[in-house]
């Protein structure tokens, strides 16, 4: 029999630990509807209402299947304390979500306010956060959801950077082969009861690095033949590269 003075100590151990394990929860929530609103004001301002709706609905279903995710893996690793570190990465979570919202807007014009909008919380998504983040980590030591929330953060706003790419940007379908191929690692690590961890091979962030520039390029506003004939041409070998090395990475786990 649990006396009363167990049951108090599981209580204030407990509530600890139930508010670490919402407050993720609220953070998600908070980041994400903030960067929401402020794409529904562009969006809304410069379009009608059937493109503003669209928007807001895309948005809000890339940020509920995000949501269910983060939330899988909060039970799986249990309780632990997030950090600034965390909501960097869930802003960078929040921008895939908003690229998911322009796509599914329907209004893909890369010199008009959309494109330019897609452009902007790419760069600042996937550059800015990322390099902030680095440091604090660094500076007060990883955490296992940091880690699976940095990946899977990464993994979200590069699928929804091709599926804008293709969109608005002139790519061939071919772009998203690699990011979905990636969902292969969270899957596997999941029916293995782990969680997400990097691959931990250098090699692996060159045909990396190189799909997110191709992207970031497809998005830049700019009108040019040219540019549109050579980013197609790069894009068959730089999706070939980055899918046989999200195949290979898989294979060494």
């Amino acid at each position: 029999m649990v006396s009363r003075r167990d049951r108090a100590t599981m209580t204030t151990t407990a509530a600890p630990a139930a508010s670490r394990l919402t407050g993720i929860w609220y953070a998600h929530w908070g980041t994400g509807l903030a960067c929401l609103a402020l794409g529904a004001g562009v969006v809304g301002w410069g379009y009608d209402a059937a493109v503003l709706g669209r928007f807001v609905v895309g948005g809000l279903a890339a940020m509920l299947v995000q949501m269910v995710a983060i939330a899988a893996w909060r039970r799986r690793i249990g309780p632990e304390a997030a950090s600034l570190a965390d909501w960097l990465t869930l802003g960078r979570a929040a921008a895939g979500s908003l690229l998911a919202g322009l796509v599914a807007g329907g209004e893909h014009d890369r010199l008009g306010l959309a494109g330019w909008l897609g452009c902007l919380v790419l760069l600042l998504g996937a550059t800015v956060t990322d390099w902030l983040d680095g440091p604090l980590v660094r500076r007060r030591g990883p955490t296992r959801l940091g880690a699976a929330l940095d990946i899977e953060a990464d993994s979200w706003i590069t699928l929804w950077a091709g599926a804008a790419g293709i969109a608005w940007g002139g790519l061939p379908w071919v772009v998203v082969i690699a990011p979905l191929l990636h969902y292969l690692h969270p899957l596997r690590a999941w029916l293995a009861g782990q969680v997400p961890q990097s691959d931990g091979v250098a090699w692996a962030r060159v045909p990396g690095t190189a799909q997110m520039v191709l992207f970031a390029a497809a998005l830049l506003p700019i009108a040019s033949v040219e540019r549109d004939a050579w980013l197609t041409w790069a894009a068959y070998p730089v999706a070939a590269a980055q899918s046989l090395t999200m195949l290979l990475t898989l294979r060494r786990r």
